[in-house]
């Protein structure tokens, strides 16, 4: 019977009915069980205290009861007393011994199981007269908990079964066919069928779940189609990114990696397909420039220990050679077996990376030109008074006399001195320059001579200039800056007989190519190549040339600026420059300077074999600089001039108002204390309309600017400079009308 009524109310062992039937039972017997053992195990704690206790008041009265036979050493009474106590069938062992050790009663029983033992000496009137010692067995006791614990088990047992029984039939009855009928629409989803629909269920408790189910179905359908247009969108935006990748890899526990999705774009960033990269991910990872793979390396195991954002920046190395800047972004994702999955976005950075390079080159530049213009000033000063007396001194002396000699490499040390003044300040864009309209192709023939001469007889110098050059706006003084430095360090590269090719060209940048290429800037170019065939630069060093004093040459050779004030005249011009270099084949630098758009107009040449001197005019110097001042004021009269001086400009001032009309020129410096010579010049121009300036000054270009010095038709002289130039520049500001 009872296993017809198995049979019929329970479905296969591994249905929801079973495990609950037998779950619902197991619990409950574990239960009871638990309970039976709690009783037990409280029952025999409790026996062993009574036990504990039984022993305890036993060897008290045994003590007392002793006591007297003892001491009279009365055997019979002594043997009375243990004979009744080795009654109690707990006791299985009893010894009673003399004061001399011997025993008077010994008895003791079949051990049966675990003992209680007691032992005490016995003492009359302060001298120990015996002793006294027993054993309880917990036989018994415990004998008596499991005769009562065998039918708590059945009973248990009992129930237990009847459980089984009633709960399989309750949960056939009232749990299996409602689930059954669930399961259906159930299965219907699995197979993607989400309009399937049951007949209603008889219970509400399975009224709510399948009404879910049914809501469940048509929000999945909904779902699952607005994921797959999603999907689909995803997959056109990551195959259609521009200048980003994006990819899913997983981190096994081993340390290697997967990449389980990698968008079209990767046949851009690696030359391989996604599925090329999904299966071997080292054709990614073995693209990382091996200066950067430890540090790579060092902050994705980071990232994968804290379970935080990897984010780094790294060099990339494509099939050709070349290099690119890559920027990563990875958020982890931690699975059930302990994988790593990193859903992550790669970016091509080599646009920004070029552009923060100039921006720190900028900064750099920047720097050395605001400690050469904080120095410019006080040292074009002294080296103004130094070639001044030099250059006058050496006029009262004899080329046999070794003071002679002497005088002029202090000469030569000065101008040497303003030369490396000038270039710092033409790297740092900041040296004053007087633009003119040119023909490119004209300022460079005029200068090919003196560029021949400084390259030696051994090497070959090639001019090709390009056909109807565009016209530029430069100071030509810069042009010969930049020929010369490129050509001087082109003839230091060649070793023996080589060539250096110049020529000249039109170029046109359209935005397409400046996208691509983003250091150039769209428009209309002139450019200016200068090739040589000599050892060339190591590629290490290519990103280095154009800093200040950074040079591969022997400290005798090089100060480091040569590079470094072409690069600042090209930019002072809002220029271009680029330079291309193979060991053993040769270097080539290409300037672009922008086209003038505007008139030109033709400049007049002025001869410089003759010093021009004056026609004894009336100069008026104001110089702060009492040493500048003395020592132009001697220039000045050596030329002609009658010379009147002022150490301020109120000074200055007071002699205009004084003299009115026979001052013909006023010769300042731009920086003084009390007010600036633009200022001067302006208040003395209320008072004298039409008198003739020259400014002077050592401050750098930009600092003059900042004051509004330089403008058009504005005269100006940088200190130091020689009688010459002085005589030059005076000539010119006199015949301004």
């Amino acid at each position: 019977m009872i296993p017809n009524l198995i049979r019929n109310n329970f479905i296969k062992p591994y249905s929801i009915s079973w495990r609950l039937t037998i779950s619902l039972s197991a619990k409950v017997a574990i239960v009871s069980f638990f309970v039976s053992a709690m009783f037990y195990i409280n029952a025999s704690r409790n026996i062993n205290k009574e036990l504990e206790s039984k022993a305890d008041h036993m060897l008290g009265f045994l003590v007392g009861a002793l006591e007297i036979p003892l001491w009279d050493i009365n055997e019979q009474a002594i043997q009375g007393i243990g004979d009744t106590f080795f009654q109690d069938n707990e006791v299985i062992a009893l010894i009673i011994k003399k004061r001399s050790g011997a025993d008077i009663y010994s008895s003791q029983k079949k051990n049966s199981g675990e003992l209680i033992e007691r032992k005490m000496e016995i003492w009359h009137k302060g001298e120990m007269i015996g002793e006294v010692q027993f054993a309880l067995t917990k036989y018994f006791a415990k004998k008596n908990i499991q005769d009562l614990l065998v039918p708590l088990i059945i009973m248990t047992s009992i129930v237990v079964l009847l459980l089984f029984l009633i709960s399989g039939v309750l949960i056939r009855r009232y749990l299996r066919k409602p689930l059954q009928s669930l399961n259906k629409i159930v299965n219907a989803y699995g197979e993607g069928e989400y309009d399937s629909f049951i007949s209603q269920l008889p219970y509400i408790e399975f009224q709510s779940f399948e009404r879910i189910l049914i809501d469940m179905g048509k929000k999945i359908k909904d779902q699952m189609k607005a994921l797959k247009e999603s999907s689909l969108l995803i997959q056109n935006i990551s195959n259609n990114l521009a200048n980003g990748m994006i990819y899913q890899i997983i981190r096994m526990n081993d340390g290697t990696r997967k990449f389980t999705y990698l968008s079209e774009t990767v046949k851009k960033f690696y030359d391989i397909t996604p599925q090329e990269g999904m299966a071997n991910a080292n054709l990614i990872y073995d693209r990382v420039h091996p200066e950067d793979k430890t540090r790579i390396y060092q902050e994705e195991e980071q990232a994968n220990k804290n379970m935080s954002l990897f984010e780094t920046e790294a060099r990339i190395i494509n099939n050709k050679g070349e290099i690119r800047w890559s920027s990563f972004v990875s958020t982890p994702r931690k699975l059930e077996d302990g994988t790593i999955f990193w859903d992550g976005i790669e970016f091509d950075i080599t646009q920004r990376k070029a552009l923060e390079e100039q921006l720190r080159q900028a900064h750099k530049m920047e720097a050395v030109g605001r400690l050469a213009g904080g120095v410019a000033h006080d040292f074009n000063n002294m080296l103004m008074v130094i070639l001044g007396h030099a250059e006058m001194a050496i006029e009262n002396v004899s080329q046999d006399q070794s003071l002679y000699a002497d005088l002029n490499h202090i000469i030569q040390a000065s101008k040497r001195s303003s030369d490396l003044t000038k270039q710092l300040l033409a790297f740092a864009r900041k040296q004053t320059v007087s633009p003119k309209v040119i023909d490119f192709n004209e300022a460079i023939t005029g200068i090919l001579k003196m560029l021949k001469r400084l390259i030696g007889e051994d090497i070959n110098l090639l001019w090709l200039p390009g056909k109807d050059i565009w016209m530029l706006k430069i100071d030509p003084g810069q042009i010969d800056q930049i020929l010369t430095n490129l050509c001087v360090n082109a003839r230091d590269a060649i070793s023996g007989v080589g060539k250096i090719e110049i020529k000249t060209q039109n170029i046109i940048f359209d935005k397409i190519y400046c996208d691509v290429n983003p250091i150039y800037s769209p428009g209309e170019f002139v450019m200016l190549s200068v090739s040589d065939n000599g050892r060339g630069i190591e590629k290490k060093f290519i990103d280095h040339i154009f800093e200040p004093f950074f040079t591969t040459k022997d400290i005798s050779s090089g100060t480091g600026l040569g590079l470094a004030t072409v690069y600042g005249i090209v930019k002072q011009n809002k220029g271009i420059i680029n330079v291309s270099s193979e060991l053993a084949i040769g270097t080539t630098f290409e300037i672009y300077l922008p086209r003038f758009h505007g008139e030109a107009i033709e400049a007049k040449n002025q001869s410089t074999d003759k010093i021009s001197k004056g026609f004894g005019e009336t100069i008026l110097i104001v110089e702060d600089e009492e040493a500048t001042l003395g020592m132009v004021k001697r220039m000045l009269e050596r030329l002609d001039y009658k010379v009147l001086t002022a150490s301020k400009p109120i000074e200055a001032i007071n002699l205009i108002n004084e003299r009115d009309s026979k001052i013909d020129l006023i010769l300042t410096d731009v920086i003084m204390p009390e007010i600036n010579g633009k200022e001067l010049v302006e208040q003395i121009r209320k008072i004298k309309p039409d008198i003739k300036c020259l400014f002077m000054s050592g401050y750098p270009a930009d600092i003059i600017s900042h004051l509004g010095i330089i403008d058009e038709g504005i005269k100006i002289i940088q200190k130091p400079f020689s009688v010459n130039d002085l005589a030059l520049h005076m000539r010119e500001a006199l015949q301004i009308r």
